[in-house]
């Protein structure tokens, strides 16, 4: 046991906190771990109160702080990195000494290189002080990110509306690559970042960045810094520099120890162009998914693997835009992968290049229209047919005829849930074809990942259980819940525990990443039956639930159960359909 904490505990006794008795349950396992943790674990005091008694003990002071306590050039002094992986800051400064935040006290060595030339004085403080501290990071990056950009086209003039390609293509090129795309990746990429918007305002060039599938305010570039960003992009990922027309591109950029693939999209707009960047690591890329990496489990993995043992039939992966369609279709597709098949696919844009396999990007500009490229790719004899996405007349009659005729198609299609999936193709084609060729129908949902740094558990409140039962099984769902063995058989309904997500330095609100939710269809006769004779959606769907399949809110529950995301993000859910 460390001095300080014989203090802490002399001070917990002293003060009536913990009694005699508790010390002696506290040791009785010869637990070895710090005493703060068995104290907050054991549920006999909170972090906060750990830390104010450890601070008495101790005779230093336990602070709060706001954001206007802490001085951004007193923060400076503690590189952010050191800052975060030891949760300690400086934020205030006075002659030759510097006050410190901390956690715990055994973090106080991590600045020992403050020490030649000021003292460091100590202050306890709690999570939320340590929070506002690394935010203020983020904003100061923000602000030095824009002065530098600023600070180096300053001596760019921006080129006049009627500039020649030429004068254009010369202004890009001599803004150096280390402040538009380097700089503005990296920050992207610490925000954990999937994409970077870039707009005109009236002040300048609003960048915004998607986090979680959320949008988030990042900083405004001036105008005359601005101009040239957007060129050098646009040079980048070889797009033409003076254009009315929507275009897209791509370029690569080796940050750290991995290079990442950045696709560049631009759409004319009344106020200027608009670019969004899409950024993806290519290291995480080539490593690839499962479907249980994607949220996939249970039933819905043996619903998947048995209709890609099929060798022909149609397989339908719906969801609207943003939903994971394309990742869902290349997992997929990597399962099916291997040198003794023939595959083929069309896709609106190649997300990923794979081997053995011929890829077509379809490009109406040409006349290389999604029909014209599937009746293409059909001429070479392909055992296995990748379609981007069903979206008219022709293509869904080639697919569902190549299907039908001894191909296996993947196709994806814009629709909310699986019974809509169905009722969409049946807009673009007949029943008849539909109905003996569909094998499974995917419908899936992104929702953000827990963090799970820091969690609440509680049960699911009456007002919860009223907003989700019309679109799930509670009964289904807890029964998937003991089959999958994730709580005792014996435990009911109202006793399975949820969490909420709770913000920590780590993540945006307590959430870091996507998760899927899906629903997984598989056709049977009684389902194929319904297509044929033109069943409203919901006798499809009521099928569906009869024979056990899983609703997307009802898997998104499931995932809740787990802790892997909350109710509040499946309410939310709900709440866009």
């Amino acid at each position: 046991m460390h001095a300080e904490e014989g203090q802490l505990l002399n001070f917990l006794i002293d003060s009536g906190l913990i009694s005699r008795s508790q010390l002696d349950a506290l040791y009785a396992g010869e637990d070895d771990r710090p005493l703060a943790t068995i104290l907050v674990e054991r549920g006999l005091l909170s972090e906060d109160e750990v830390r104010r008694a450890t601070a008495t003990a101790l005779g230093i002071p336990f602070i709060i702080l706001s954001h206007d306590d802490i001085d951004p050039e007193a923060l400076e002094l503690i590189p952010e990195p050191l800052a975060r992986n030891r949760n300690v800051i400086a934020y205030r400064t006075q002659d030759d000494a510097v006050q410190v935040a901390l956690l715990d006290m055994q973090d106080l060595q991590a600045v020992e290189f403050l020490r030649p030339r000021m003292r460091v004085t100590p202050r306890l403080t709690n999570r939320d002080s340590l929070r506002r501290g690394l935010l203020l990071y983020q904003k100061q990056l923000k602000k030095k990110f824009g002065l530098a950009i600023a600070r180096d086209v300053q001596a760019i003039v921006e080129p006049a509306p009627g500039a020649s390609e030429e004068l254009l293509r010369y202004s890009a090129e001599r803004l150096p690559v280390v402040y538009v795309t380097d700089s503005l990746v990296r920050h992207a990429l610490h925000q954990k970042a999937s994409h970077v918007h870039l707009e005109w305002g009236e002040e300048g060039l609003t960048v915004r960045y998607r986090i979680a599938g959320v949008m988030h305010d990042a900083m405004l570039l001036p105008r005359h810094a601005a101009h040239p960003v957007l060129l050098r992009l646009k040079l980048l990922a070889g797009l033409i520099l003076k254009s009315t027309e929507p275009q897209e591109g791509r370029f690569k950029l080796k940050i750290d120890d991995d290079v990442y693939s950045v696709r560049a999209s631009t759409l004319p707009t009344i106020t200027g162009e608009k670019i969004v960047l899409r950024i993806m690591s290519e290291q995480s890329r080539a490593r690839g998914f499962t479907l249980e990496s994607l949220g996939f489990h249970g039933m819905q993995l043996e619903y998947v693997h048995a209709a890609l043992l099929k060798h022909k039939g149609l397989v339908l992966v719906a969801g609207p835009a943003g939903s994971g369609k394309t990742t869902t279709l290349y997992t997929l597709l990597d399962l099916l992968h291997n040198p003794h098949l023939s595959i083929s696919t069309i896709e609106d844009s190649i997300e990923m290049r794979l081997p053995y396999a011929a890829q077509t990007a379809i490009n109406p500009a040409i006349g290389l229209t999604p029909s014209m490229a599937l009746r293409a790719a059909l001429r070479l004899d392909p055992d296995v047919v990748v379609i981007s996405e069903l979206r008219d007349a022709d293509t869904a009659l080639l697919a569902l005829q190549a299907a039908n005729s001894g191909k296996l198609i993947l196709a994806g299609i814009n629709a909310g849930t699986a019974a809509l999936a169905v009722e969409t193709l049946a807009a673009l084609a007949p029943r008849k074809l539909i109905a003996p060729s569909l094998l499974l129908v995917i419908a899936g949902r992104l929702v953000k990942k827990m963090c799970g740094t820091y969690r609440s558990s509680y049960k699911i409140s009456r007002a919860e259980s009223n907003l989700l039962e019309p679109y799930a099984d509670f009964g289904r769902v807890l029964a998937a819940l003991k089959d999958e063995k994730v709580i005792d058989k014996q435990l009911p309904w109202k006793e399975v525990l949820f969490e909420s997500a709770e913000g920590c330095k780590e993540c945006v609100g307590g959430y870091q990443g996507m998760l899927g939710i899906h629903e997984v269809m598989p056709v049977s006769a009684a389902i194929a039956r319904l297509i044929e004779e033109g069943e409203p959606v919901e006798a499809v769907d009521e099928q569906a639930r009869s024979e056990e399949v899983l609703t997307l809110v009802a898997d998104g529950i499931f995932k809740a159960a787990l802790h892997q995301t909350s109710l509040e993000e499946i309410v939310r859910v709900v709440a866009q359909d």
